[in-house]
């Protein structure tokens, strides 16, 4: 929200933007943190409102909303613990994840970007330390790209 009053109130406060681009990457890192593996009713119902509400401003309705993209990275989390694909898998993920990324990015926000940081989140919640920061250098890598 920060970064929207920045965005649309007070776009001359640019550090508003910085803070508010915060918020999304906790998001997607408490999502692969947490221990359940499902979310609320009410998440995907603001998720689907917001998506179905966006024409109706002005916008497009594509890239898809970043409870969108939560809920379609955890989604991945999931299928990847159900085959026991974690934390041996986690470079073929950062290898897919950053050439998906350049055809993902402009149907959800913050693409594969998100599947890696939920990714992070949840190999710093399984102590997994060297997954853990290769995990976050990428995240940081192709963050930056996308931010550009």
């Amino acid at each position: 929200t920060i970064d929207h009053v920045g965005a649309y109130i007070l776009p001359d406060m640019h550090w508003l933007k910085a803070v508010g681009r915060v918020a999304p990457v906790i998001f997607f890192f408490f999502a692969g943190y947490s221990r359940s593996r499902h979310f609320s009713r009410e998440i995907w119902v603001y998720a689907a409102l917001i998506t179905l509400l966006h024409p109706f401003f002005g916008y497009t309705i594509f890239p898809l909303n970043v409870l969108v993209g939560i809920l379609i990275s955890r989604a991945v989390l999931n299928l990847l613990t159900h085959y026991n694909m974690l934390p041996s898998r986690v470079p073929e993920m950062i290898v897919v994840c950053t050439v998906l990324s350049l055809f993902i990015l402009p149907f959800f926000e913050y693409g594969t970007i998100g599947v890696l940081i939920a990714l992070f989140g949840r190999m710093v919640r399984e102590q997994q330390v060297k997954a853990s920061r290769i995990l976050a250098i990428a995240s940081y890598i192709l963050f930056m790209f996308w931010e550009m």
